[in-house]
């Protein structure tokens, strides 16, 4: 039995063309639709122009187009039960001219969560509206709960998203302009390809993180050395130094600092380097000051993007998931054409009731503030209990507490990889993933043009770079409250970024 929601058109009393549900009811009124449309739209207030709006119910779409006439500035998605459903309305002229809007989003039930964390930004929009066209909302009754469902799920990723914006949008706007230096100051990018092209991808690519489990699972690399490329996350760098086990790659994502930590006190010149445009810019200037070099990507940080126009061969791209560098070292194996990936040390939990492998530098930093009423175990029952815990898995795995930020990076890393069609088996120690044949994709940005780039940021309109400076938006809005509307904290952000450049280039 198909499950189409429409099966006709019909002529309303006052000549407008509206569609006909399959038991023969209709989304609109059969009278006076465009009346009823409006009556629907008067009742919808909004404090400033930046609205967002989801609609349950295109129907003949006349309710959308008067929303959208009224409020000019907003975003609308537009909600059907089906992409059938959609097509079929789609012979409606009014229809298609939604559906050419660039305001307005048409999505089904399966799309909907997907197409509001696209293009729902809290920066920018008011808290978003949901107007249920009430003849629609009967004909879907079944499916009343999955789209609550499912609006939740988009907002909860929406608000988790966002409060990391509103927290480091500054620290990676510093550490971006503080990286293109770096990158436009560094040289032997051909050394550095030529360096990767040589890479042996016979072997198996082993990632190295952090988690408790790395202790058990670590002695296995030690002892099959050869076999193995070794790419470290930043936090697991320590532990292999304690090992002396070197790898050949060492990725990092962290923005803040104290990441320099991971680091300090090692020989810097050998190893690949691989860092976020976001990542600390302390940490990179001092491999570089070392004698190291740094392979620079981006991950999603739009001012990257923006950046990468500047950048010969542009910016290598890598995913890094809900925000997790295990994540993005997995995507970097894959680009370098590595077919076997093995990763330990992934708990995505608290193994043990330990937050992380011994020999990481949070160990040598508690236990140096460690004293006979504030031990080291103390600071990291402090860590470990910040939120509430769970048993990971549903108590699948015995021993591994988790919280909700851990779980969620947990599904991002096995969503990744199902989306990019590689196996991921979980043998109880370790991750084995296999991408597949692949002759490696990942090409070294060979040099940027500095100058260009603040010439671009101080002549562009404050509309031009609106999306790069989102995140720093976010920043700004959250420490100022809401004090001030969306075009003053735009106007701030262009201005200061104006400023950054004029600073950069003296």
């Amino acid at each position: 039995m198909t499950d189409f929601l429409y099966k006709d058109f019909m002529t309303a009393k006052n000549g407008t063309v509206i569609p006909v549900l399959a038991d023969g009811r209709t989304v609109d009124s059969r009278y006076n639709p465009e009346k009823e449309a409006l009556s629907c739209v008067n009742s919808v207030s909004a404090a400033s122009g930046h609205s967002f709006f989801i609609v349950l119910g295109i129907g003949s779409a006349l309710s959308v187009r008067m929303l959208s006439q009224k409020f000019p500035e907003s975003r609308i998605i537009a909600l059907e039960r089906t992409r059938h459903d959609i097509d079929f309305l789609m012979r409606l002229d009014a229809v298609r001219d939604l559906g050419a809007s660039r305001r307005i989003f048409l999505t089904d039930i399966q799309g909907l969560a997907g197409t509001i964390i696209r293009t729902y930004l809290p920066a920018k929009y008011e808290t978003p509206q949901i107007i249920e066209q009430r003849a629609w909302m009967q004909a879907n009754a079944d499916k009343t709960q999955l789209i609550r469902d499912e609006i939740n799920r988009a907002f909860r990723t929406v608000s988790a998203d966002y409060s990391v914006q509103a927290h480091f949008g500054k620290i990676w706007m510093h550490n971006i302009m503080e990286n293109l230096k770096i990158l436009a100051g560094q040289t032997q990018a051909d050394a550095t390809a030529r360096k990767i092209a040589r890479i042996d991808r016979k072997k198996t690519a082993v990632i190295i993180a952090a988690g408790p489990s790395l202790e058990k699972t670590l002695r296995q690399v030690q002892n099959r050395r050869e076999d193995f490329f070794v790419i470290s996350t930043d936090t697991g760098l320590k532990i292999l130094e304690k090992t002396d086990l070197t790898p050949d790659a060492v990725i990092s994502i962290d923005a803040q600092s104290i990441s320099t930590n991971h680091f300090a006190g090692r020989a810097l010149g050998n190893a690949l380097y691989f860092f976020d445009i976001c990542a600390s810019s302390s940490a990179a200037s001092h491999i570089t000051g070392g004698g190291g070099k740094i392979v620079y990507f981006t991950s999603g940080h739009p001012m990257g993007f923006f950046a990468s126009q500047f950048a010969k061969n542009g910016l290598p791209c890598l995913f890094s998931g809900a925000g997790t560098v295990t994540i993005a070292a997995v995507d970097l194996a894959r680009q370098l054409g590595f077919e076997r990936i093995r990763v330990i040390g992934a708990d995505f939990a608290y193994s043990g009731g330990k937050a992380y492998a011994r020999g990481t530098y949070l160990e040598t930093l508690y236990d140096m503030r460690s004293m006979r009423l504030e031990p080291s175990e103390k600071k990291y029952d402090a860590l470990m209990f910040r939120t509430e815990l769970f048993l990971q898995d549903g108590g699948k795995n015995p021993g591994r507490l988790t919280t909700q930020i851990l779980d969620a990076y947990r599904k991002s890393f096995v969503g990744y990889a199902l989306e990019n069609q590689m196996t991921c088996d979980y043998d109880g120690e370790a991750y084995n993933l296999s991408a597949g044949k692949s002759e490696g994709v990942f090409d070294v940005c060979a040099g940027f043009d500095f100058a260009a780039f603040c010439a671009e940021c101080r002549k562009s309109s404050k509309n031009a770079l609106e999306i790069p400076l989102l995140p720093y938006i976010a920043y700004l809005k959250n420490r100022a409250g809401q004090s001030a509307g969306y075009e003053d904290f735009l106007n701030l952000a262009h201005s200061h970024i104006v400023s950054y450049n004029e600073d950069y280039e003296k």
